[in-house]
């Protein structure tokens, strides 16, 4: 199915976009890295983004963005201090989008709770 299908042509098309909007994370005050390839994408978060310091690990910053991120209808998984995505093959470049901003919106939600 995934070959004969046009899954892998689909991520193949649509992997720029994927990749231009994970980027636009590493803007956050705390993005202290990200990285992708295909449609699998990180974003490490961290409380200082020039030493990339991490958060203390009490605080659970990438556990409360991925229950956060499921409460807005996104489901991302918490690794360390990472947030990671990875979609189904079948994904929209419109559907794409609408991720990422869920993703945007729920990381400003969780740092205005942690202040």
């Amino acid at each position: 199915m995934i070959k004969n299908e046009g899954l892998i042509d689909n991520v193949r098309a649509l992997t720029p976009h994927f990749i231009e909007r994970l980027s636009r994370l590493g803007h956050h005050p705390h993005a202290g890295e990200v990285r992708g390839v295909g449609f699998m994408g990180a974003v490490e978060m961290v409380a200082d983004k020039t030493t990339k310091a991490a958060f203390d690990g009490k605080l659970r910053v990438s556990e409360r963005i991925a229950n956060k991120a499921l409460e807005n209808g996104l489901i991302c998984r918490p690794l360390g201090a990472s947030v990671v995505l990875a979609p189904p093959f079948i994904i929209t470049k419109a559907e794409i989008d609408t991720m990422f901003g869920l993703l945007e919106e729920t990381i400003a939600e969780v740092f205005a709770e942690i202040g």
